[in-house]
């Protein structure tokens, strides 16, 4: 194990899928409009960065609940920090 600290940064990759990638921002876009607990990460990702990385952001984490609740089959739950 190593003992310095890496820094990993996080961002939005080459890879993609052509169409998945656009459908999921734009869902994002949706989803701080309908979710008030995306809407307070959002406002707080936009205090630090411009507002269209925050978005990416916001669209990583609605890809990770997209996951959740395929494979847990559980409803979303709207307003879940």
């Amino acid at each position: 194990m190593c003992t310095d600290t890496a820094t990993v940064k996080k961002s939005i990759t080459h890879r993609c899928n052509r169409y998945l990638r656009p459908a999921i921002v734009e869902s994002s876009w949706i989803l701080i409009r309908k979710d008030p607990a995306m809407l307070m990460k959002y406002k707080q990702f936009c205090n630090k960065m411009d507002r269209n990385k925050a978005i990416i952001k916001i669209a990583k984490r609605l890809l990770a609940r997209i996951r959740y609740v395929w494979l847990q089959q559980k409803e979303y739950v709207i307003g879940v920090v």
